[in-house]
């Protein structure tokens, strides 16, 4: 099984037939090995309020599960499974480049996602309006 193994890091292992996700389930912190035949499709997304930037760990819709990772919030890339259901599982990798690599060599449908110019401009609002100093919330918590 270790010479199967194409990448690995502290989130996730990817091997020639299956995808392992450490810290997947909650609150015991175990792993899920997810085979690549069970997925029907890989969608690279930028992170975003909206696309589980700040998602550290499980679900804010009720329809996409995140393992574990304080530091999804500065990372790049998020990568969403999906598997023909309502029910998808998203994750982020310590090197996105390599990890989006490995699925675009290796055949597996890598899809980007292509937002439509309204939904893309209020993405970039909201991340802004975040990033904007002196900006408060009703509770007079600065940003």
């Amino acid at each position: 099984m270790q010479d199967d193994i194409l990448y690995k890091d502290k989130l996730i292992e990817v091997s020639t037939d299956s995808i392992l996700l450490k810290n997947f389930y909650f609150p015991i912190i175990g792993s899920k090995r997810i085979r690549f035949d069970r997925i029907k499709s890989v969608t690279a997304v930028a992170p975003s309020l909206f696309t589980g930037r700040w998602r550290i760990w499980g679900t804010g819709d009720f329809t996409t599960w995140f393992p574990l990772d304080f530091a999804r919030p500065k990372r790049d890339l998020i990568f969403l499974l999906s598997f023909g259901k309502v029910f998808s599982v998203g994750f982020t990798a310590e090197d996105s480049v390599a990890v989006r690599k490995i699925f675009e060599e290796t055949g597996h449908s890598l899809f980007e996602r292509q937002q439509s110019l309204h939904v893309e401009h209020t993405l970039q609002s909201v991340d802004a309006w975040f990033r904007r100093p002196g900006t408060a919330t009703s509770g007079g918590v600065q940003f």
